[in-house]
């Protein structure tokens, strides 16, 4: 009996901050921006409440042109992006619509034309600007012959696959 009351107050907490945040949306996204991605087009499928895959294609930028010619490379891209700050946007009556929020993703690179894959890690954060305008940022490490730096800056128009 004296345990029960222990794990009701160490409860407490958790139902007092457990406000339900509107479900992830399947997202066919269309990007443009500055960094790692000068265009690029992905798909977000969520897998939980704060989990998502995606997977696309892209015009890639900088970081996958260093030591080269500049020219433009071609990628394709798979990331499992976990976000982490919905129930706290939710709570303060910020938009959810997107998929919106701060965000940590690990995924992988494959550029088409220099046959290479890079993996990479990163922290970003997506704010909504209109029903289908974000704005990104991005930023983290990635790994090839050397440490790279992976920084993306832009807008993405986000067309939700399945209207409920």
């Amino acid at each position: 009996m004296k345990y029960s009351n222990f794990i009701f107050f160490l409860l407490i907490p958790i139902f007092g901050f457990s406000q339900e945040a509107p479900s992830l949306t399947k997202n066919l996204e269309l990007k443009a921006g500055v960094g790692q991605y000068l265009a690029h087009i992905n798909y977000e499928q969520p897998i939980s409440k704060k989990v998502i895959v995606d997977f696309g294609t892209s015009v890639n930028g900088y970081y996958l042109t260093l030591r080269d010619e500049e020219k433009v490379d071609f990628g394709l891209t798979s990331n499992i992006k976990y976000i982490y700050n919905r129930e706290t946007r939710a709570r303060k009556n910020k938009n959810l619509k997107n998929n919106a929020g701060n965000y940590i993703k690990g995924g992988v690179t494959y550029n088409i034309n220099k046959n290479i894959f890079i993996p990479n890690i990163m922290w970003g954060t997506k704010t909504n600007l209109d029903d289908n305008f974000s704005f990104f940022a991005e930023i983290g490490f990635g790994a090839n012959h050397a440490l790279l730096v992976p920084m993306n800056l832009g807008f993405t128009y986000s067309i939700p696959v399945f209207k409920k």
